[in-house]
């Protein structure tokens, strides 16, 4: 049987990484989390919200795989949860802050 925790955690950190992806490829730079500026941002903003609401969605009503409970408020239009879809807009850019504050410290630039 699949843990679920655990796998919903190691889904997470391959979301966090497809973020970082796409974040170079639209702007460019390997090192564009360092000074996101606005479209940065968009870019994890966006690509979470899409990601999340997919991931989501697919894992909920295509495959059926768990349930929320009652309590969870849902995005209405898509039935999914809002604390998943939260997850996705608030963690990427603190990760990505402090994984920019621990580049510039061990980097030194």
């Amino acid at each position: 049987m699949v843990d679920v925790p655990a796998a919903a955690s190691v889904a997470d950190g391959l979301v966090v990484l497809l973020i970082f992806q796409i974040g170079r490829l639209v702007i460019g730079q390997r090192d564009w989390y360092l000074q996101p500026g606005a479209r940065g941002y968009a870019v994890m903003l966006l690509s979470g919200a899409v990601v999340s609401i997919a991931g989501e969605w697919s894992t909920i009503h295509a495959a059926h795989w768990w349930a929320y409970s009652p309590r969870m408020p849902l995005l209405r239009g898509f039935d999914i949860g809002l604390a998943p879809l939260a997850q996705m807009l608030v963690l990427p850019p603190m990760i990505f802050s402090l994984l920019a504050w621990w580049h510039r410290k061990i980097i030194g630039e």
